[in-house]
């Protein structure tokens, strides 16, 4: 089973953002590199892959989330409430 990205994309990605430097930096510091690319290709796996699950962008999903909450406050309120018939 692959993952993600790849090494490749991850690496394309990094340089496109500018960001390989600070890699770069990382390493001369003492991390390990592959450790980071591959902790990086995990992240886009799951950033992708939530997406795919909910099928919608982070913005809708927050809204989604906010009316849920909503909801299940207003729920828990009814629960509590002495209800006259």
């Amino acid at each position: 089973m692959r993952l993600g990205l790849g090494f490749s994309e991850v690496k394309r990605r990094l340089e496109s953002y500018g960001a390989d430097r600070e890699l770069r930096a990382l390493e001369d510091l003492g991390c390990n590199g592959t450790d980071i690319r591959i902790l990086l290709e995990i992240a886009f796996l799951a950033d992708s892959s939530w997406t795919r699950l909910v099928h919608m962008d982070l913005r809708s999903l927050k809204k989604s989330l906010a009316e849920i909450r909503r909801c299940a406050d207003l729920i828990d309120r009814l629960n509590c409430t002495e209800l006259v018939y």
